[in-house]
């Protein structure tokens, strides 16, 4: 009895244990390569959710097109177009039903979506924990084989999950190409594929392209079978219509493309219960009904769409007063395109329209309409500017305009012709491609009225001044450029174009008295000899003038002396005398800045001006100075060149003169020019007194003085200069004293010293100078076994060695080869090399055939034949043997971008011609 309630207590003891190891049946052991791997899994799972949960993944997005549509093709293109894709994006692709292209909100939180991704997150997690942990466990309780029959059904199941998904990608890949190529037999079509940065760099080309979907669809004449195509595209969001025989009853399934932002139909009639289903297209924010039936009755329904931003109504039945009537619209639209009268007057009231920042008013047929359309806008807080067509007379009053810049010309309804509009760091500037790709005549609106009152964003306003009546400006405190267009503005003086009416140019200048705002006034192409110039000078605020292309005579042109005040004038195209520029000089004392003629500024002279600063000539391309005189001129900072047959120059306590370049020689003085950044001249121009005055500049970059009269100890200033890059001091009268005092500067990278008298003894210091990228020794006293040194400057690009003995013959005559050329052959940088005049090895043709970035050589006059110079050529194909270039040139291919100075507008250093300065007799240089 005992033994078997024993053995029963002994059972239960077994089943008990055995039941716990089964609910335990392995012991935790961190150890274990299991668990470490499982944990591994598992930490990389968890990663992995978080990142979808932060929705870091797909932040960032590629874009794949395929497919190309003309910018100036898109239907007025006033903001970015619909096909910019997003920089960022939420949840795979998330942007297409959340965002609109083109936004730059696309990158802020959404709460619903993040919500969404966090499930999205936890879900994963789940799914990992109960696929890691108790799956685990009991599969290492199962045999060997199931668990490995478990594991290759759940790998298969995967590949074919991966595979059939990638075949319904091609699947659809290949319906979209068919379709593609159906609808371009009628039209444009764009493809795109989005996909996230993070992975496209190493995704196949075929994985990405197998997620090319249209995605803009431009259908001219389209029937009901290509529109249906057209509206099966899922992804479609751009549509364009023009004309066609299709139903529009089928435009009534636009709401099942929820893509869809872009849409234009035109030339066909719209029934209102079609417009009414566009209500339900979440993301649709732009339409084009341009020369649709549609009436102020098919405004409301427009009105519902959520997102509607931009509305094109040209060509349509729709009223001025109709639009402004629907409140609805009038919260939602920020760009409306609307058609000028096609003749006679109308009346346009822009008010309380809460999120409008532009309005077009276009003019698409030919021929202009005399009668005025009257534009009142008030209480518009977004209204940035306002687009009219030129061949369009308006009168227009604005007012409270917080943000208005001002009211543009465009020439018909092509808004791509516009170049830029220029922003508030300076005047208006609207220019526009004529047929031959130049600019034509600037563009205007031809505003008859003009009242504007508290536009205090308005800073630039151009208008046609051509029959401009009432003209009105009050508190528009940031008004700084006010243009009025002449009747030949932008246009040659000889242009056969009548004048605006002379009462209208009073009654304008009358006006311009009362303004207190605005700085600069221009009024290029007007007539002003025959009206009176007082009023203009009644307002003191005026600082710039800008009269280019005015007709104005110097009589007229005194009555202007009382602007004191005057800061700028720009007197372009306008005919100017050295009397004029004398009156100019006593006339305006605090005038800073000149613009004239390059056909105006043949005699120069200002003098005794304490503000003058700048004088420019045209884009400082010609040089037609021949006579120059700046004298006492502490603020005048203008690079100035004079022509190559300039006459006299006097330039005296100028002290911050950029530039100076006389390319000829003539009567010449030069004194007080410390700030000279650059200098070109020679001969009896650079005299002793005239050199040492140019080497006080301690800003000097770039010096050229050529075969001067001038002594060599007028050189010393030289020394102290620190900034040289570039010194081409050719014929000068300096020695190996000279050089080897000179502590050569580390910014010096062009130095030519030919014609000078240096020999040997001046190399030791040149070999110091390993900056050097040009050298020029030509015609110099120096030894080859010397000049051999040379290859030691490794960055040598450009060598010229003129007139100089290589011919490698020692002392007993005995020819040993060339040791300088082959010393050359080293340098792996040299690209140009003057050897013309020189004599040369026999060997020189295989020497140079082994330098390995030669492009260009002179060799004239080294008495080489044409069979030796034709195998140089076939050694080095891509060798050009140029007899004209010689160092100076090459040093000049050597010039830099950085190495000018473009802070100050002016002219550039000049490359001097030699022959205008002459070589002087030996016994001459001997005795200097």
């Amino acid at each position: 009895m005992s033994s078997r309630r024993s053995r029963r207590r002994r059972s239960r003891g077994s089943s008990l244990f055995r039941w716990r190891r089964w609910k335990n049946p392995i012991r935790f052991d961190p150890s274990a390569s299991d668990y470490q791997k499982a944990a591994f899994e598992i930490a990389l799972a968890v990663t992995l959710a978080l990142l979808v949960i932060l929705n870091l993944p797909f932040q960032h997005v590629a874009v794949l097109t395929e497919g190309q549509y003309d910018a100036s093709a898109i239907e007025f293109p006033i903001n970015v177009s619909t096909l910019e894709p997003p920089s960022k994006a939420g949840w795979p692709f998330s942007f297409y039903s959340g965002h609109s292209f083109g936004a730059q909100s696309i990158g802020k939180w959404n709460l619903l979506k993040l919500a969404a991704d966090f499930l999205v997150g936890v879900a994963l997690m789940v799914a990992v924990g109960l696929y890691f942990w108790p799956r685990r466990q009991h599969l290492r309780r199962a045999k060997r084989w199931k668990r490995k029959a478990a594991y290759s059904v759940a790998t298969a199941a995967a590949a074919i999950a991966i595979f059939a998904y990638f075949a319904v990608l091609h699947a659809h890949y290949l319906s979209d190409q068919s379709a593609a190529k159906k609808l371009r037999e009628r039209g444009q079509v764009v493809q795109m594929a989005f996909l996230p940065r993070i992975v496209a760099p190493i995704t196949p080309d075929f994985l990405a392209r197998s997620r090319m979907r249209i995605v803009l669809a431009s259908l001219a004449k389209p029937d009901d079978d290509l529109l249906d195509l057209a509206l099966q595209q899922s992804e479609l969001r751009s549509l364009r219509l023009f004309s066609g025989t299709y139903d529009e009853a089928k435009l009534r399934r636009l709401p099942t493309l929820r893509y869809l932002q872009d849409l234009s139909v035109r030339k066909h009639g719209i029934a209102p219960e079609t417009l009414e289903t566009w209500a339900n297209c979440r993301i649709l924010s732009q339409i084009n009904l341009s020369d649709c039936p549609v009436s102020d009755d098919s405004l409301r329904p427009l009105s519902q769409i959520e997102r509607i931003s931009r509305l094109c109504l040209l060509g349509t039945d729709t009223t001025y007063g109709g639009i402004g009537d629907v409140k609805s619209l009038r919260r939602r639209i920020r760009e409306l395109i609307l058609e000028c009268p096609e003749y006679g007057s109308e009346i346009i009231q822009v008010r309380e329209w809460s999120n409008l920042r532009r309005i077009a008013l276009l003019r698409r047929k030919n021929g202009t309409n005399p009668d005025v359309l009257s534009m009142s806008v008030a209480d518009c807080p977004t209204l940035e500017s306002i687009l009219v067509s030129p061949r369009q007379r308006i009168s227009f009053s604005a007012r409270d305009l917080s943000v208005f810049r001002g009211v543009y010309a465009v020439d018909d309804v092509d808004l791509g012709k516009i170049v830029r509009f220029r922003g508030p760091s300076g005047p208006p500037e609207i220019t526009t491609a004529g047929s031959d790709g130049k600019p034509s005549r600037p563009l205007a609106p031809w505003v008859t009225n003009t009242s504007l009152f508290d536009c205090d964003g308005l800073e630039s306003l151009v208008l046609d001044a051509k029959s401009i009546g009432i003209f009105t400006i009050e508190k528009c405190k940031d008004l700084k450029y006010l243009v009025l267009l002449g009747s030949k503005a932008g246009l040659s003086r000889d242009a056969d174009v009548p004048p605006i009416d002379r009462d209208v140019r009073q009654k304008l200048l009358q006006s311009l008295a009362e303004f207190k705002d605005p700085e600069q006034v221009a009024l290029p192409g007007m007539k002003l000899d025959d009206v009176k110039l007082e009023p203009l000078t009644y307002n003191v605020n005026i600082k710039r003038l800008d009269l280019t292309g005015a007709q104005i005579d110097l009589a007229s042109m005194r009555t202007l002396e009382s602007m004191i005040g005057l800061q700028e004038l720009n007197l372009t195209a306008v005919p100017l005398t050295p009397k004029t520029f004398a009156w100019i000089n006593h006339a305006f004392a605090s005038l800073v800045r000149l613009t004239i003629s390059p056909e105006a500024a043949n005699a120069l002279a200002f003098s005794d001006h304490e503000h003058l600063a700048e004088i420019r000539i045209g884009d400082f391309q010609s040089m037609p100075t021949q006579v120059l005189g700046l004298v006492r001129l502490p603020r005048f900072r203008t690079p100035m060149l004079l022509s190559d047959q300039s006459r006299e120059v006097r330039i005296k306590d100028v002290p911050e003169l950029g530039g100076l370049g006389i390319p000829n020689q003539c009567e010449c003085e030069i004194s007080g020019v410390k700030g000279l950044q650059w200098f070109a001249s020679g001969g009896t121009n650079c005299d002793d007194t005239s050199v040492s005055e140019v080497l006080q500049a301690d800003q000097m970059k770039r010096l050229a003085i050529i075969r001067p009269v001038a002594a060599a100890d007028s050189f010393g200033g030289m020394k102290q200069m620190k900034l040289l890059r570039q010194v081409d001091i050719t014929g000068c009268p300096l020695g190996d004293e000279f050089l080897n005092s000179w502590d050569v500067p580390a910014s010096l990278n062009t130095l030519v010293l030919d014609e000078c008298l240096i020999s040997d003894a001046a190399i030791p210091n040149l070999l110091s100078c390993g900056q050097l990228q040009g050298l020029g020794l030509a015609k110099t006293d120096l030894s080859e076994s010397m000049l051999q040194a040379l290859g030691r400057l490794e960055r040598l690009k450009a060598l010229g060695l003129s007139g100089l003995d290589l011919d490698g013959i020692d002392e007993a005559g005995r020819p040993i080869g060339s040791p300088a050329l082959e010393s050359f052959a080293g340098l792996e940088e040299l690209r140009y090399l003057d050897l013309s005049e020189c004599k040369l090895p026999s060997n020189a043709i295989d020497v140079l055939a082994k330098y390995p970035a030669l492009r260009v050589v002179n060799l004239r006059g080294c008495g080489l034949s044409e069979e030796a110079l034709q195998s140089l050529r076939l050694a080095k194909p891509d060798l050009l043997l140029d007899d004209a270039l010689e160092s100076h040139d090459f040093l000049r291919l050597l010039h830099r971008p950085d190495d000018r100075d473009d802070s100050v507008p002016g002219y550039s250093m000049p490359d001097l011609d030699r022959s205008q300065f002459p070589a002087r007799d030996a016994s001459d240089r001997d005795d200097s």
